[in-house]
């Protein structure tokens, strides 16, 4: 059983190859497609488990003689694969986050001036519109009171 299990691990072994390898030639084009390299990314993490699962598999049905070996190959194959999909991800990840430590290259800029907030225009506004809301209230405040409504009782 062990030899088809691992025939079987052979194959998915060589569909990952060739999924590593599509996954390299998308990305060396300059106008990759990042939703095939994510789709590809998936495929290769499937492969990843159902690998993983041979090989508790094979590893279950072994005599002791085979095991080190059969252990040794498999975490070594995992090792490298994890390591190339760790170094996918990374690619993958939104350029966003990296734009932010482009270099400054505007000499102009003054290295004295004090941290840009984004949220500064916000707070602003809302504080000026905080503080127009208090004189609002503090101008009524300042009227008396209104005198107390007398009521007339009817005459009988």
């Amino acid at each position: 059983m062990s030899t088809k299990l691992k025939g079987t691990r052979s194959g998915h072994r060589s569909a990952l190859t060739r999924l590593l390898r599509r996954f390299d030639d998308v990305k060396s084009n300059e106008e990759f497609d990042r939703d095939e390299l994510s789709t590809i990314l998936d495929l290769i993490i499937d492969k990843q488990r159902y690998l993983s699962d041979l090989n508790t598999q094979i590893i279950s049905e072994l005599s002791e003689e085979e095991l080190e070996a059969e252990i040794s190959d498999s975490d070594e194959y995992s090792i490298t694969l994890e390591t190339k999909i760790r170094k996918m991800r990374k690619f993958l990840e939104p350029t966003a986050r990296t734009s932010y430590s482009l270099p400054v290259t505007d000499s102009s800029l003054n290295p004295l001036a004090q941290s840009f907030d984004v949220n500064r225009n916000q707070t602003a506004s809302f504080n000026s519109q905080l503080i127009g809301g208090l004189k609002k209230i503090q101008i009524f405040q300042d009227f008396p009171p209104d005198p107390p409504i007398k009521r007339h009782e009817p005459m009988l």
